[in-house]
């Protein structure tokens, strides 16, 4: 079981969708519990940087491995500055 930490600022981003999408992407938090990578996840040029698409918003997280922690960056729509 991995821990997922969201950070306040995405918490305040999450609030701010509309209701069905916001149910959306606390159901991909929940799977990223227990695997991180499943679903459409793809990891980003850098390193340990990947983003999961839910609908038309992206989860931007980095994994931990040694401590099973998946900690969120950010969680937007995606637009032409999301991975910026």
């Amino acid at each position: 079981m991995w821990r997922v930490y969201v950070p306040r600022p995405a918490l305040k981003n999450l609030a701010r969708f509309p209701e069905p999408d916001a149910d959306a992407i606390w159901a991909a938090l929940d799977e990223m519990k227990v695997e991180p990578l499943a679903g459409n996840t793809r990891r980003l040029r850098g390193g340990v940087t990947y983003r999961r698409r839910v609908r038309d918003y992206r989860i931007i997280f980095d994994l931990n491995p040694s401590i099973r922690l998946v900690q969120i960056k950010t969680i937007g729509r995606r637009t032409s500055t999301t991975y910026r």
